[in-house]
């Protein structure tokens, strides 16, 4: 008799540029490709660095996904690191149709030039228990972020299952 076995398979790159972020800015990652992965999740995580902190805010990690084709992207995005302005094109509809990732609060003084963690968030669960084929995030950031963020990254962990 087989038995399942968790298997962390390895860690994948989100590419986004999240340096000399403003304040309210939307910030879109190139797509993660899990028709090649096979991935039954992902666990995603991510450290942005933050310039001076004039008042709280909030840094905010939402998913849009391909849907059960991969092409047909939530709010009418498409794969690529780039700005986001909602409204502005037929394209880029709207922020409404995301899917809440994770959250972290940013304090005012206490929090400049400070590496701000997102922790572990399981994409199957945001997604309703489905791993989607495509997926990306988008980064709304309350504060501003810090023009070089050394340490800045967006990274998954695929999860697998090994039959043993």
């Amino acid at each position: 008799m087989s038995t399942r076995k968790p298997n962390y398979a390895s860690v994948g790159t989100l590419t986004i540029t999240l340096t000399s972020l403003s304040a309210g800015a939307y910030r879109k990652s190139v797509v993660a490709d899990n028709t090649s992965d096979l991935a039954l999740d992902a666990l995603f995580e991510m450290s942005i660095q933050v310039g001076t902190v004039a008042s709280d805010g909030t840094i905010e990690t939402y998913l849009y996904t391909g849907g059960a084709s991969g092409t047909a992207y939530t709010g009418g995005l498409a794969s690529g690191d780039g700005t986001i302005t909602w409204g502005t094109s037929s394209q880029n509809y709207g922020y409404l149709d995301l899917i809440s990732l994770c959250k972290a609060s940013v304090k005012a003084t206490s929090d400049n030039n400070k590496d701000i963690k997102l922790s572990a968030a399981s994409v199957r669960a945001a997604c309703g228990g489905t791993m989607p084929a495509k997926w990306g995030i988008v980064v709304l950031t309350n504060v501003a972020t810090h023009a070089t963020g050394t340490n800045n990254f967006a990274k998954y962990y695929i999860y697998q299952e090994t039959l043993v």
